[in-house]
């Protein structure tokens, strides 16, 4: 897989960022810890990428995203990174035209409203 150069290694947080995880209880060091300890366990994953180590703001998000479960977190990780292998010309658009063309070959499973 071929990695950007996205060294974002160092996690920092905007104002309105620190506002959010103040409302969710949390403060920069614990999210930063918990992204440390997603970042060694990437490490750990020889099918995963090393740039995915780097991918701060990403790893904070999912976790976030993923109701601040680690194992949910590293599932989704492991998902990602597996299927951008598996498939990199998705990832790899960049017009809006084509990323509409692939809106129509997929499919979306919602919860129940």
């Amino acid at each position: 897989m071929i990695c950007q150069d996205t060294m974002d290694t160092e996690l920092s947080f905007s104002g309105k960022e620190i506002g959010f995880l103040r409302i969710l209880g949390l403060c920069e060091d614990n999210v930063r810890d918990v992204v440390k300890t997603i970042q060694d366990w990437i490490r750990l994953q020889p099918h995963l990428p090393e740039c995915a180590v780097s991918e701060t703001r990403m790893l904070w998000r999912i976790w976030l995203i993923r109701k601040k479960s680690l194992e949910r977190t590293k599932q989704t990780v492991d998902m990602y990174y597996t299927v951008r292998n598996l498939i990199p010309e998705f990832f790899n658009v960049k017009t809006p035209a084509a990323i509409f063309s692939l809106f129509r070959y997929s499919w979306m499973i919602s919860h129940k409203l």
